[in-house]
């Protein structure tokens, strides 16, 4: 686990725990999120304990399509003065784009390859892109500091739930 801190993030409207070193956090989190998928059953990836939860496949799809979002943002940010940043429906997404059915190597591997090239461009950007910042149309103005510690919180975030997820599901399988 990464050395945290408390901040505002203005994505979540309120304080939460972030690693203190987001893009050491951001490079590191693929491998991890792989090998807890790994640990599932064929079957396990497919389940869900409780009704509206995303199955571990769907979960992947979510995260890189997320890391697509970011990336979009990042680049907006690092090119254009004080962009639009849109959201998008998560939900809709997973529907529209049939999380259920992806191919879950694929999509590990898809997200593994956007984050590192969100990464590297963090690392090899123009001086000061961690301060350059976008006016996203649910949260306001953003610097895309806020923005990539969100997405280090949202990682354990999901990261914490599909652990929590796994024990769940595991459990019933014993009772």
């Amino acid at each position: 686990m990464p050395a945290m801190t408390r901040r505002y993030c203005p994505m979540c409207r309120r304080e939460v725990e972030t690693p203190r070193d987001a893009l050491a956090s951001l490079r590191a989190f693929p491998a991890s999120f792989q090998r807890v998928i790994a640990s599932l059953s064929p079957r396990e990836v497919n389940v869900t304990p409780r009704a509206g939860e995303w199955t571990a496949r769907e979960l992947a799809a979510h995260m890189a399509d997320c890391e697509v979002a970011v990336g979009w943002r990042l680049r907006m940010m690092a090119a254009q003065q004080r962009p639009p940043l849109t959201p998008f429906d998560q939900d809709a997404w997973a529907a529209a784009l049939n999380y259920r059915g992806h191919d879950l190597k694929n999509t590990l591997d898809l997200f593994a390859s956007l984050r590192r090239a969100n990464c590297d461009l963090l690392k090899a950007g123009q001086p000061g892109i961690w301060d350059r910042a976008g006016v996203h149309q649910e949260h306001g103005e953003i610097t895309v500091r806020q923005m990539m510690d969100h997405f280090a919180h949202h990682d354990l975030h999901h990261l914490n739930k599909l652990r929590d997820k796994i024990r769940r599901i595991r459990a019933g399988e014993r009772a």
